[in-house]
């Protein structure tokens, strides 16, 4: 949930999210890549680090919550 709130005001990166949440990189890893497996997130590959991005269904959850 916290992941998806450093979202809500736009693209960032992993490096970007991991520091706004206050986790490790694996940790920050594994948990956006099940968000991106579930549909929370976009995940624009054209560079590295990816940047994520909430999809609708990600901001229909932090609206839920």
């Amino acid at each position: 949930q916290a992941m998806l709130k450093a979202l809500a005001d736009g693209p960032r990166t992993s490096t970007q999210i991991k520091v706004a949440v206050g986790k490790s990189r694996e940790h920050t890893a594994r948990i956006l890549k099940a968000l991106f497996e579930g549909g929370f997130v976009t995940r624009d590959m054209a560079n590295k680090p990816f940047t994520y991005q909430l999809t609708d269904t990600g901001r229909k959850r932090i609206a839920g919550s």
